[in-house]
């Protein structure tokens, strides 16, 4: 589950990039757009609904933002 949250993080990320605001129209956002060939197989766009999305920032609300980052960047950049 915790591989679903950081995608979930990222489609989050995506959406304040591109001035998408409201988190309950993020999934509105998605039907658009093929969610598999973004995120990989087995992701639909239910996986990417306001709750699952405020659980996933909850999350790293209670970790600490700062250490998910620095977690979370090294990562990125060897991909």
């Amino acid at each position: 589950m915790l591989y679903r949250s950081w995608y979930q993080y990222l489609s989050r990320g995506i959406d304040i990039l591109f001035g998408i605001s409201p988190l309950y129209l993020v999934e509105k956002h998605y039907t658009k757009i093929d969610v598999e060939l973004i995120f990989g197989k087995g992701f639909k766009r239910s996986d990417l609904d306001d709750d699952a999305l405020a659980r996933t920032l909850d999350k790293i609300y209670a970790a600490g933002a700062k250490k998910v980052f620095c977690y979370a960047a090294p990562k990125a950049l060897l991909k």
